[in-house]
């Protein structure tokens, strides 16, 4: 999952999909990445995108598709995921983690203080 979008920076996740795309299908795992709301290859809806633009509908989008794999799987599929998150995309993939336990094989979260400010990350950090 990628990162954050500002509406003068929108762009589609196939960009990240390709990044890592190699990688996986080198280790024998396929990779399924979920495209943004309005975000359709260049072309972007941005006012609409904007006013949908949520953690939540991101995480949601991630859980519809999971449920229709599981419900209708790929053929080779062992039911197993692996989540990758990237900045934004970290707190999501860890909550899907979390919905998904029993079927994660690995999560990589590459991630700032996802809902913190880093002042207040660093704070609590120096607390402890």
């Amino acid at each position: 999952m990628s990162g954050s979008s500002l509406e003068d920076d929108i762009t589609s996740i196939i960009h990240f999909h390709r990044y890592v795309l190699k990688e996986f299908l080198d280790l024998g795992v396929g990779v399924v990445t979920i495209e943004q709301q309005y975000v359709v290859g260049n072309q972007i809806n941005v006012l609409e995108f904007i006013e949908h633009y949520t953690r939540y509908n991101r995480l949601s989008d991630h859980r519809t598709v999971i449920e229709y794999l599981k419900k209708h799987p790929p053929k080779g599929w062992n039911g197993k995921l692996i989540f990758l998150g990237v900045s934004e995309g970290g707190p999501i993939v860890t909550a899907l983690t979390t919905d998904y336990s029993s079927d994660a094989r690995a999560t990589r979260n590459w991630s700032g203080a996802g809902d913190w400010s880093w002042r207040d990350k660093l704070w609590t950090f120096c607390k402890t």
